[in-house]
């Protein structure tokens, strides 16, 4: 029996494969197998002629030893190695690391994979490790070797075993985070980007956007906070983008939540004179009905051929992401140019669904959850960063007409069996994907362009709200990638911007902007990067955490993450869920105004942190039939938000 992150597989007397949990495929019927592995979202085999088999959403990567004939096998999360017979190993994968193999003369007689490392034992016993992960192994002999996530384990001859963990060395120091703009702080700065009179433009949730100027002055370019529905929840001023052929087309492009009109999101087009967008002039060009305050998306992105493209939300009802009847949960794409009231967008005749009466025609791809950030490569792809539920982020390369098999599949994790089943040969396979145990909500991203950091050129860089890890991933030849971290911004992120000269960004939470710059080892060239707002200040650190040393998330920022577009701290405001003020001490079930499930009424007893923090880890497992649409956090994450919850009640 083997057991991967969420599905376990068993051989059963006649070697066929039976699995269950979110991999409930097998291999060919009539494949006969001796051996069984299992890891993130597939299993693997070898059969009696030493041939690899492998099934489920992750067996691509497995393609780079399927004609080898092998007599070991061992699966990480998104790597497989091969043992031949020789000794020899080979490795295949998505990503650099797992494609690492040791050198040719290396002979092993045991191999073991973690998440993105994979060791093996020599002839002597001794053993040598490779991936991602590159620590030197404890010295000595081992008779046997496991590994799982950054840990291996072995054991001695004499019985005794002792394990070590390995750290992520790959790619590290990258990039520093130093702060932009004299330090300037930021509520929750959404999008950055070249302001077309000069200079830099911020765009705050709240609805507002800022002018930084080459000199040092900011100025509010536009105000539309008493027309935007913004906080708590996801909405806001989501996007803004000016138009790239700005001379011909001097427009400013807005996507928010908009006041006065009801459960509205409206992208709307503002002329700019004199460096300043016209608010008394916007013109509505499009409007979607949103019943929910979070799942609204998006980002306008111009393609290369001039066609705005806008990322919505599924409005947090995963059936909108498959409904071609439905813009909710899709990448529009539209033609803005030359609108009229008559005609406020034209449909491109080339839009995959421009000539299908059963879908909107405004439709260029679908099958998502909430794709936040998108970002044009060089050479014309789309790539997407979508936000999960409670598995899997997610990094797609979309092509017209893609479906990204949301809410079939999260990330490359199976949630429908009979769904997943009808549309396996019709999704798009992610080109990254990352678990709860490295963040918990995608963010970013943009393709680096620019001269400072050259080894990140071409690069799709994204990070994560909660870890503020940020990584890049580049192609490598027509289908492989790499993907690998370049730095932690200390700080909860909320977007990535990228300046005129290609440079990139991190938009943090309350607090500075910082600009990514090459560390020494990471090596620099080219020119600097646009300053507006004067000299920049010392590199960040200290007390305010704004350096690039990783920091575990606060309760505040784990509140932020998981349940404030729920349950507000305010007792005058609610969201899909009573508000959380005073939730320590009172009766489970009983909040004044709000009609709780049957699941929690029947509890009965009070909150205390300790069981606040056994709720949040596992709702269906505290209360049986909860409507709770939290899955789940890990047990630290789950017991500082009840500490954070607490804490402010006690103060």
């Amino acid at each position: 029996m083997a057991a991967g992150d969420t599905h376990a597989c068993a051989l059963d007397e006649e070697g066929s494969a039976v699995c269950w949990g979110s991999v409930t495929s097998a291999p060919e019927a009539g494949t006969r197998l001796v051996s069984i592995e299992a890891a993130n979202g597939y299993a693997c085999g070898l059969d009696d002629d030493g041939a690899a088999h492998c099934w489920g959403p992750g067996a691509r990567h497995a393609r780079g030893i399927s004609n080898e004939q092998l007599i070991g096998l061992t699966t990480g999360r998104d790597h497989v190695c091969g043992l031949r017979a020789d000794g020899s190993v080979l490795c295949s994968g998505d990503q650099v690391y797992g494609r690492t193999s040791p050198p040719p003369e290396a002979k092993f007689s045991a191999i073991a994979a973690g998440f993105r490392h994979t060791c093996g034992l020599n002839a002597t016993g001794e053993a040598q490790c490779w991936g991602a992960d590159p620590q030197a192994a404890l010295p000595g002999e081992f008779a046997s070797l496991s590994a799982w996530g950054s840990n291996t384990c072995g054991v001695r001859p004499d019985g005794g075993g002792e394990c070590w963990e390995h750290d992520d060395v790959l790619a590290s120091g990258v990039v520093n985070f130093d702060e932009a703009f004299n330090g300037r702080p930021f509520e929750q700065p959404v999008e950055l980007f070249p302001w077309p009179t000069g200079g830099l433009a911020v765009v705050e949730l709240e609805g507002y956007i800022v002018a930084l100027e080459e000199g040092g002055d900011s100025r509010t370019a536009l105000d539309l906070s008493e027309s935007t529905v913004c906080c708590p929840g996801e909405k806001g001023m989501l996007s803004a983008a000016v138009d790239p052929e700005f001379d011909e087309f001097p427009f400013l492009y807005v996507y928010y939540g908009a006041r006065g009109s009801e459960n509205v999101l409206r992208l709307a087009r503002f002329p700019v004179v004199d460096g300043y967008a016209v608010p008394e002039d916007e013109f509505v060009i499009l409007e979607a009905r949103s019943d929910s305050e979070i799942h609204n998306g998006g980002a306008i992105r111009f393609g290369p051929d001039g066609m705005l493209h806008l990322g919505i939300g599924d409005d947090a009802d995963g059936d909108f992401a498959q409904d071609l009847g439905s813009l909710r949960g899709k990448i529009i794409r539209i033609d803005v140019r030359g609108a009229s009231e008559e005609q406020p967008y034209r449909i491109p005749e080339d839009n995959p669904f421009a000539d299908n009466p059963a879908a909107l025609p405004e439709i260029w791809a679908y099958g998502l959850r909430n794709p936040w950030r998108m970002a044009f490569g060089e050479d014309g792809a789309l790539w997407i960063s979508d936000v999960g539920l409670s598995a899997h982020e997610e990094v797609s390369v979309a092509t017209a007409g893609a479906n990204l098999g949301w809410p079939a599949f999260e990330g490359t994790r199976c949630r429908n069996r009979e769904l997943c089943a009808a549309l396996a040969d019709a999704v798009a396979t992610p080109v990254h994907v990352y678990g709860r145990d490295e963040g918990c909500a995608i963010v970013g991203g943009e393709i680096y362009a620019g001269e400072r950091n050259p080894r990140l050129r071409g690069a799709y860089l994204f990070g994560d709200y909660c870890k503020g890890t940020v990584w890049a991933a580049q192609r490598e030849g027509e289908s492989d990638w790499s993907v690998y971290e370049v730095g932690k911004a200390g700080r909860p992120l909320l977007s990535l911007g990228l300046d005129r000269n290609g440079e990139v960004y991190a938009l943090t939470r309350e607090g500075p902007i910082l600009r990514l710059t090459p560390t020494d080892a990471a090596g620099a060239g080219g020119e600097d990067a646009e300053t507006p707002g004067g000299e920049n200040g010392e590199t960040p650190g200290g007390d305010d955490g704004a350096g690039s040393g990783a920091v575990a998330p606060t309760g505040a920022q784990l509140y932020a993450a998981h349940c404030a577009a729920c349950h507000s701290l305010d007792v005058e405001e609610h969201g899909l869920g009573p508000h959380l003020v005073g939730v320590v001490g009172r009766r489970v079930g009983q909040t004044d105004g709000w009609d709780f499930s049957d699941a929690l009424r029947s509890l009965g007893g009070v909150w205390t942190r300790e069981r606040l923090a056994e709720f949040l880890a596992d709702p269906r497992e505290f209360a049986p039939g909860t409507t709770m649409g939290l899955q789940g956090l890990p047990g630290s994450d789950a017991s500082a938000i009840a500490d954070y919850v607490g804490g402010l009640l006690d103060e």
